[in-house]
């Protein structure tokens, strides 16, 4: 996604060319192949004094480009980190005006099955030209949502309109920060994913326009950060601007379905939040798919998740960051058995205690107030397996527990 991306930033005119192919005069393990990934682009080229330059953190062969382009130079970083994990290399040939040739090579397992989307597709087959994309179907809303998204990159738009669309998701385009927040209030969306690094106004300028907009309305649009910076130090920042929450760059699906559940089901809308809150496959394997024991802890749930919650708000009130992490990892080794999306809410929590920024987590204080509402009335009436195992077998997450 990296490169491509890049690839297609950098280059005005002419083409964009991504080929795959097996690694020539490389011996291949039995359960192994190896696979050499080129992009070959005729954008702006890089010089040679600066090819070792752009896999270093932080840096670019220019920094006009920033200021021109977007992004920060952690992108190519990340890229040769994980080609290095998968047992590969990553190089660049590039001259200034003569584009850019990327070459990555990894290891991958062998399927013991055929590769399959949509009919009968063999390996040799995805190797000349099919374009596959898997997607995980997770934590993603029922209800067809509406949503606004802010992002410049033609590629990360591409992707993102098609994920939305497998999902039967409506998604508008804003192509900079101005444009976002003209459509953002005016328009009616369930959700804004926001670019952080947006041409006119950047997204924390826009998150706080839109905050200031909604104030004494009544009115509140979730609003998700989309950056490749991820930090805890940038998520504060975003948090801090208004924004609820957090996604980073390049794209995941699972993330990105999890990340819209979680600040949907905060936001209100019932039809979504039974979806998003309670995570079945994790509330099986908690129970070990045994009824008895799904009853029982059910039953322990509902009881003490409003002392922990409690815990949780007198920390806040009273300003105490060091009681306020150890209550926060107790609710979240108690609420992530049954809402997975509800945990990595405490388990953020915990991580501005531990930092001291109380004011960063009361809005995560709120956001789990009202998902521990919702989840305590969704087990009102205690879950069965039956009721579990159909759930997941509705949302694609297949396979079930093995005593099926």
């Amino acid at each position: 996604l990296n490169i491509i991306g890049n690839a297609i930033k950098f280059t005005e005119k002419g083409e964009v060319v991504v080929q795959v192919s097996v690694v020539p005069d490389v011996q291949p393990e039995k359960d192994e192949v190896h696979l050499l990934f080129t992009v070959r682009d005729t954008g702006i080229g890089i010089p040679p004094d600066k090819h070792a330059a752009i896999f270093r953190a932080f840096e670019q062969e220019d920094s006009s480009t920033t200021r021109k382009f977007g992004g920060t130079g952690l992108g190519l970083t990340i890229a040769a980190q994980l080609v290095a994990l998968m047992g590969g290399n990553i190089t660049v040939e590039s001259e200034p005006g003569r584009g850019s040739t990327f070459r990555i090579t990894a290891r991958f397992g062998r399927s013991e099955n055929d590769a399959t989307l949509n009919g009968v597709v063999g390996p040799a087959d995805l190797l000349e030209g099919q374009r596959v994309l898997i997607v995980d179907d997770n934590l993603t809303p029922a209800t067809p949502l509406n949503i606004l998204v802010a992002e410049d990159n033609e590629f990360n738009v591409t992707l993102l309109k098609q994920l939305f669309a497998r999902k039967g998701h409506r998604a508008t385009i804003a192509g900079d920060g101005r444009e976002a927040l003209a459509l953002a209030t005016a328009g009616s969306f369930d959700a804004l994913l926001l670019d952080i690094h947006l041409p006119e106004l950047d997204g924390f300028t826009v998150a706080r326009a839109i905050r200031d907009q909604e104030h004494g309305g009544g009115k509140h649009l979730p609003i998700i950060a989309f950056t490749a910076r991820s930090g805890k130090q940038d998520r504060e920042r975003c948090l801090e601007a208004g924004m609820d929450d957090f996604l980073a760059k390049p794209v995941q699906a699972e993330e990105l379905w999890a990340v819209i559940g979680r600040v949907v089901a905060a936001n209100g809308r019932p039809d979504d939040r039974a979806s998003g809150l309670i995570d079945p496959r994790a509330l099986l394997a908690a129970c070990g798919d045994d009824g008895a024991i799904l009853a029982s802890i059910s039953e322990a749930f509902r009881a003490r998740l409003p002392e922990h919650l409690a815990a949780v708000q007198d920390a806040v009130r009273d300003g105490d960051a060091p009681r306020l992490r150890e209550s926060a990892h107790k609710l979240c080794g108690t609420i992530s058995a049954f809402s997975t999306v509800a945990g990595g809410v405490a388990s953020d929590l915990e991580d501005c205690a531990a930092q001291g920024q109380l004011e960063t987590g009361r809005p995560l204080v709120e956001q789990l107030e009202t998902m521990a509402r919702e989840i305590l009335r969704l087990l009102a009436d205690g879950p069965s397996i039956e009721v579990l195992r159909s759930q997941v077998v509705a949302a694609g997450n297949l396979p079930l527990p093995s005593s099926q």
